[in-house]
């Protein structure tokens, strides 16, 4: 064992002499690799007539752009095959970096710009973009700004929530944008939207009724597990979208919807009653702000939620977060 550790130990300087000469060797290769790249490249690139299409021996060089922040120096190699073009310039086809071949060798500068997913984007010309189930709101809604007024006094109240329990969705289901300056940051869009709110009571004891041209409370013979009301609308909003950076938008909505159905239901057992009341056209204002796709919204109805005398003076406010996919 003695003999064994001495052994290891004479011959560890020579070891580690020949892994620092061998790693020498590869940098050196590499760098004389580089440098010949470059002096290649330039060479070739002062032989292509300035301001032209680069005819040579009857062929065309096409010269794409690519935007700086994107680019980034990776790798080297040697390629596998080469065509007939001294230098060439192309995708890889993984993650969709772009490549410089030059004399056998392949130098990966970066990711190529990156465009619309074809998922979601259906027709583009120019400065017009549509899309399809593109993005969608999922939050809280909550009954603001509430009068009684020409109810009595032991009817009053009978709109109060639990706000944890009320729920916002919506979905635009088809969206045309339009770029409305040069550099594509500022864009007008409108869309169809389809909205549903859901609107917990929080007296389980009764549910909302329609008598007499106006809603007001009904009790139930026996409280139930919950009671609420629901109302669903059909809208085309005006945006004002602003992009001033990848991945990051900010937009400012103005909602034009027009209400579809009220309906009071409860549980357990459950039941339905369809409702009148609901006024046809609600305007509202918003906005949202995401990144990556993911963000928060907030809406305001202006006009009432209710039919003038046919319900309680009230107004809407949802917030929550969107998405857009």
């Amino acid at each position: 064992m003695k003999r064994l550790l001495l052994i290891l130990i004479l011959l560890l300087p020579q070891l580690l002499a020949a892994q620092s000469a061998d790693r020498t060797a590869v940098q050196s290769v590499d760098r004389t690799a580089v440098q010949s790249v470059d002096r290649t490249a330039a060479q070739t690139a002062d032989r292509i007539p300035a301001n032209s299409a680069g005819r040579r021996t009857g062929r065309e060089y096409a010269i794409e752009t690519v935007d700086r922040d994107s680019l980034g120096l990776d790798t080297l190699r040697r390629l596998d095959a080469m065509g007939g073009e001294l230098m060439t310039l192309r995708g890889d086809g993984r993650e969709g970096s772009v490549v410089l071949e030059v004399a056998g060798f392949g130098l990966t500068l970066g990711r190529a710009p990156e465009t619309d997913s074809q998922a979601d984007l259906v027709m583009r010309s120019g400065r017009v973009k549509l899309y399809f189930f593109n993005s969608g709101e999922f939050g809280f809604t909550k009954l603001v700004g509430v009068d009684y007024g020409g109810y009595a006094p032991e009817e009053k109240g009978f709109l109060d929530q639990k706000l944890g329990n009320s729920f916002h969705c919506a979905a635009s289901v088809m969206q045309v944008q339009v770029a409305l300056n040069k550099s594509r940051t500022l864009y007008f869009a409108t869309d169809l939207r389809f909205a549903v709110d859901n609107y917990r009571l929080a007296d389980a004891g009764i549910r909302l009724g329609y008598e007499k041209g106006r809603l007001l409370p009904v009790a139930l013979d026996e409280p139930a597990d919950k009671s609420k009301f629901v109302t669903s609308s059909l809208g085309i909003p005006l945006r004002l979208i602003y992009k001033p950076f990848k991945h990051f938008q900010a937009s400012v909505i103005a909602y034009s919807d027009f209400g579809i159905e009220l309906t009071s239901l409860h549980k357990k057992p459950r039941v339905e009653y369809e409702l009148s009341g609901l006024r046809t056209y609600q305007f509202g204002v918003g906005g949202t702000v995401s990144y990556y796709g993911i963000g928060i919204f907030a809406s305001y109805g202006v006009t009432p939620l209710f039919k003038k005398h046919a319900g309680p003076e009230c107004h809407t406010f949802s917030f929550g977060i969107s998405l857009l996919m």
